[in-house]
């Protein structure tokens, strides 16, 4: 039983990041957290092979969390190794970097990235039921390598005046997928907003700028730049529920010969809903959408619901949950280039936790996917599949750590979400 106690001991841990423990909260001091995490999933698939399939997964995480008195940093290391029943062992890596600074009383930076190669399903299910990614999946049994960056600064001007701006960029690139689903796609996003404060509630505007360059075998690579201006008002209705109105238009360009200019209408609505530690966001959007997965830029209208809420803060239980709907059409600006038709996607992911001491989690969670459409086969970078899952597991960590830095600036008027913002 040595080897047992060693694995416990050292390996100790787990990740699922965990969807946070009902018990009170605390803060955590700096240091490294060791987490294990050893998982059994059950899988069927039709429209895409393979049809069912049983996995283990061991899920080794080492957590590096560096506390200042205005800063807060946390550096992430996942490794999963899979065998399965049906497809070959595979390994993933990931490596998450997150941080926040105080730069002043007025100013607060966001910085962030990540890099990692993973499978498409081995990525869904290393996120929280309630971050399930939302829209068309490649669905494929490839690799894929993937890189992320983020900055975000907010900068108090007055008591009645808030300027944010952030910046993304992403490239995405299958490793091992047949010549005529083999994808890389570059992306990057700027968007800066101004705010005119009152009590409960701003008006303001944001200014978009975007760049996509992408190549689906055997398509011609395309550029397209998208550019929007959305003017938009936020509502505090009560301390727990606040509301998010944008409307304004997006125009899509290329640098390419041969291509055409597209106009169309941006609308993006949200209500936000807040009570201790339960969050409950309801999204609906539509609008330009990149999607670094398939490489393809599109013009989508989703609707996304996400939960997260204790069951019960007596026994220390936990449910989460997304659920999602997006009818998409890729956009391509080239006069005579076939486009794949367009497509419909919806997804489920709910999951529950129950942490009987604060060091072992007990976890089970379902994932429903279903992507319609009639792409030609030639075309199929994210084909017709039909995904159920079910996933049950043990999570270890060597210490409780329930710090929660920041990736996104507070929802809010009076930002008093500041603590909970995902």
């Amino acid at each position: 039983m040595g080897w047992l106690r060693a694995v416990a001991i050292c390996g100790a841990l787990v990740a699922l990041p965990s969807l946070a423990s009902a018990q009170s909260v605390q803060t955590a001091d700096s240091g490294l957290t060791g987490r294990l995490r050893l998982q059994g999933i059950y899988a069927h698939q039709t429209g895409q092979p393979p049809g069912d399939d049983v996995a283990g997964q061991v899920v080794p995480e080492l957590s590096m969390l560096v506390l200042g008195k205005r800063s807060q940093l946390r550096a992430t290391y996942t490794l999963t190794a899979s065998a399965h029943t049906a497809l070959p062992a595979d390994f993933a890596n990931r490596l998450l970097l997150v941080s926040t600074f105080e730069l002043s009383k007025r100013t607060t930076l966001l910085l962030s990235a990540e890099a990692g190669h993973s499978t498409v399903t081995n990525a869904l299910i290393a996120r929280q039921p309630s971050d399930a990614p939302v829209g068309i999946l490649p669905v494929s049994n490839g690799q894929l390598l993937t890189t992320t960056v983020s900055e975000g600064a907010s900068f108090e001007a007055s008591p009645a005046v808030r300027i944010r701006e952030r910046i993304d960029a992403a490239y995405t690139k299958s490793i091992d997928a047949p010549l005529n689903a083999a994808t890389e796609s570059y992306n990057a996003s700027v968007i800066v907003s101004i705010d005119r404060l009152w009590s409960r509630d701003a008006l303001g505007a944001d200014v978009r700028g975007g760049y996509a360059r992408s190549h689906v075998e055997p398509l011609p690579t395309e550029r397209l730049v998208p550019v929007a201006v959305t003017p938009h008002w936020r509502h505090d209705y009560s301390p727990t529920l606040t509301s998010l109105l944008a409307v304004g238009a997006v125009v899509v360009l290329s640098p390419d010969a041969g291509t055409r200019p597209l106009a169309r209408p941006f609308v993006n609505a949200s209500f936000n809903y807040l009570l201790g530690d339960a969050t409950f966001d309801l999204t609906g959007s539509i609008g330009t959408q990149a999607n670094v997965l398939t490489a393809q830029l599109l013009y989508a209208d989703q609707v996304t619901f996400r939960a997260s809420t204790p069951l019960s803060a007596e026994h220390a239980v936990v449910a989460a949950a997304t659920a999602g709907y997006t009818h998409g059409t890729t956009i391509g600006r080239r006069e005579a280039a076939l486009r794949p038709p367009d497509f419909d996607a919806f997804i489920a992911d709910v999951g529950i936790i129950w942490s009987p001491t604060q060091a072992l989690d007990l976890f089970s969670r379902y994932q429903f996917l279903d992507q319609i459409t009639n792409m030609n086969p030639p075309l199929v970078s994210a084909p017709a599949v039909v995904r159920n899952a079910v996933i049950f597991g043990i999570q270890l960590s060597s210490r409780y750590d329930p710090t929660h830095v920041p990736t996104r600036f507070p929802q809010r008027v009076d930002e008093s979400d500041a603590r909970a913002s995902p």
